[in-house]
């Protein structure tokens, strides 16, 4: 319980989480270029970050659903 230890410590915090924003929204940029996407993505924070589903409930919801988006579709003739 030294002060200046926690002050320290409140600012690697603070740099963790800018680095975890600006990766994520790098991440963002090229991953999340389709209105399907975004959904997915969403899908996912709204169950596990906001809800507080657990994670392993959450990939079993929106895993299947990322697959069939995902799946090569057959060429058409």
């Amino acid at each position: 319980e030294v002060p200046a230890l926690q002050g320290v410590l409140h600012g690697a915090t603070a740099a963790a989480v800018a680095l975890t924003l600006s990766m994520a929204i790098k991440t963002g940029k090229k991953c999340l270029g389709s209105v399907v996407a975004v959904a997915l993505f969403l899908g996912a924070f709204l169950l596990n970050g906001l809800i507080r589903f657990p994670l392993l409930g959450t990939v079993a919801i929106i895993g299947p659903l990322a697959l069939l988006w995902a799946w090569p579709k057959p060429a058409k003739k």
